[in-house]
């Protein structure tokens, strides 16, 4: 049994939040890959729209913790 789930207990995983966050997380990567194309260079451009994808990662989660949204049913 792995060490964190003997320290911490069991926890339940609902799939109706995991998989919009997945689906971001995939997103991420093929855009990620996408840039990288060109022998792992990125412009300047390039690395604005990742910094900007990240930070509306960033913004959605805080808005679902806060309530202000509701896309995952957290709040």
């Amino acid at each position: 049994m792995p060490a964190g789930i003997l320290i911490a207990g069991s926890a339940t995983l609902d799939f109706a939040v995991a998989i919009p966050l997945m689906g971001f997380l995939t997103l991420a990567a093929i855009v990620l890959f996408t840039t990288l194309r060109t022998q792992l260079v990125l412009s300047k451009t390039e690395c604005w729209f990742l910094l900007f994808l990240y930070l509306v990662f960033i913004a959605w989660i805080v808005m679902e913790n806060f309530g202000w949204i509701g896309y995952l049913g957290l709040g």
